[in-house]
């Protein structure tokens, strides 16, 4: 048995400080002692005992390097849901804004949504695995409209801009009615809404024809029923073709 024991430590604060940072020595224990105190910490967290951000002790490149981090992860996740549940889980790491870090418990060559997927699946946490595929393509839609946005400000040409879209549709599995309404909030955000509802249709058609670039259409097929209410479309109650109106200079 280790000898890492606060009950053994001199009676000094800074002594019993260090037991504080009990995660960053985890290779001091056998694997036993790790599994006990990941369930310990788990349970712990559950309860509001302790704080999410301790889990950024297992960022440490050392443990994650020997996969001392993954492993301790997924025994520490475990109690902590059998404890609460899933959201509990995934909403203490949005909290403490380590959502997006959780690829860091895998050495870097291994920092990927689907070994984290494959792993965690195995482990008997797909909750977690679901969890950080939403969370990845959460962020990736947000680069990907801002990028929209800088590009339609620039007035680049709209065959550059579709092609850039469809490229990183590909690239990222973006599923077409996210992307749609992603298009066609960057379109929208250019205007500041009448708060009266009756006009916001002619209003919207008013800011696209005063755009100074010509208007060309791009036509995607959308297999869900979408709704634009407060942005000057109407409204579909049946799935059929979505056009979005991007503005397109003259000279290209």
């Amino acid at each position: 048995m280790t000898n890492h024991c606060v009950f053994f430590a001199d009676e000094d604060h800074d002594a019993i400080r260090n037991y504080a940072q009990l995660l960053l020595f985890l290779k001091a224990f056998t694997e036993t002692e790790q599994t006990k105190l990941a369930m310990l910490s788990g349970i712990l967290l559950a309860n509001g005992t302790l704080p999410a951000t301790i889990l950024t002790s297992l960022f440490t490149d050392n443990i994650v390097k020997e996969g001392i981090a993954a492993s301790f992860a997924v025994k520490l996740f475990k109690a902590w849901m059998a404890e609460k549940d899933a959201n509990s889980v995934t909403s203490a790491l949005r909290k403490a804004n380590l959502d997006k870090r959780l690829l860091e418990l895998f050495p870097a060559n291994r920092q990927n949504v689907d070994h984290f997927a494959k792993y965690f699946t195995e482990a008997g946490l797909k909750e977690l695995s679901d969890f950080l595929r939403v969370q990845q393509s959460l962020g990736t839609r947000k680069e990907l409209q801002k990028e929209l946005q800088e590009r339609l400000s620039q007035e680049c040409p709209i065959k550059e801009v579709v092609l850039y879209v469809k490229e990183e549709m590909k690239r990222n599995e973006l599923p077409e009615p996210a992307v749609i309404g992603l298009l066609w909030t960057c379109v929208m955000n250019a205007v500041e809404w009448n708060k009266k509802e009756e006009l916001v249709a002619e209003q919207a058609l008013k800011h696209l024809k005063s755009n100074e670039c010509k208007m060309e259409l791009v036509q995607i097929e959308c297999p869900e029923t979408y709704s634009a209410e407060n942005q000057g479309k109407r409204r579909w109650s049946q799935p059929e073709p979505l056009c979005l109106v991007l503005p397109h200079c003259a000279g290209s």
